[in-house]
């Protein structure tokens, strides 16, 4: 059963247990094959379920990994605000020499604000603010694309986070933007407290 199509991979729901993934452009293969490196150690340490991939097929490349239950809910609580909060404060403190021996790598701020001074700023102005993101921190593992789709809810209670491709060392504001400041205040108010 076809799950969906993201910006980095295609998924598959096989035998009502198992979600295969795929490419969908060449440069996305390694960060498929980062994950089944990274995301075993990882997962022992995060308090929130995560996917574990594994190696399904070398050619073409097919990741493969327990489906994580639930799905986006619809009104996202202070409670799952604090649940994410505290898994977010765990994998802000993972080693990050750790995860660089397994193939997670710093953002390359220089490169990410180059292309915003060519692509954004013509749009919506702000060059000032670019000379101030360069002083921000690239000290923590983080998710990289946290937002509702990606924190899944099964009877009410958090019952994991998926989607693990953007996964870097950048500065922690990157998981917090949304969480803070773009999900319903009670959320927000229960990430602040965790």
């Amino acid at each position: 059963m076809w799950l969906g199509e993201g910006w980095d991979s295609v998924a598959t729901l096989v035998d009502g247990r198992w979600v295969e993934r795929r490419p969908r452009r060449a440069e996305v293969r390694e960060l498929l094959l980062r994950e089944t490196r990274v995301m075993p150690w990882l997962s022992q340490q995060l308090p929130v379920w995560v996917p574990v991939p594994v190696v399904w097929r070398e050619e073409p490349l097919v990741v493969r990994h327990e489906l994580v239950s639930g799905g986006q809910a619809d009104v996202l609580t202070a409670g799952h605000g604090r649940v994410i909060g505290e898994f977010l404060r765990v994998l802000h403190a993972v080693d990050v020499g750790e995860a660089a021996a397994r193939g997670v790598v710093a953002t390359d701020r220089a490169e990410v604000l180059a292309e915003f001074a060519d692509v954004v700023v013509p749009l919506v102005g702000g060059a000032a603010l670019l000379d101030e993101i360069r002083a921000f921190p690239v000290d923590a593992v983080v998710h990289a694309d946290l937002g509702p789709e990606h924190v899944l809810v099964d009877e009410g209670q958090v019952s994991g986070v998926i989607d693990w491709s953007d996964l870097c060392v950048d500065d922690r504001a990157r998981d917090l933007a949304w969480a803070l400041f773009g999900a319903t205040p009670a959320f927000a108010l229960g990430v602040a407290e965790a």
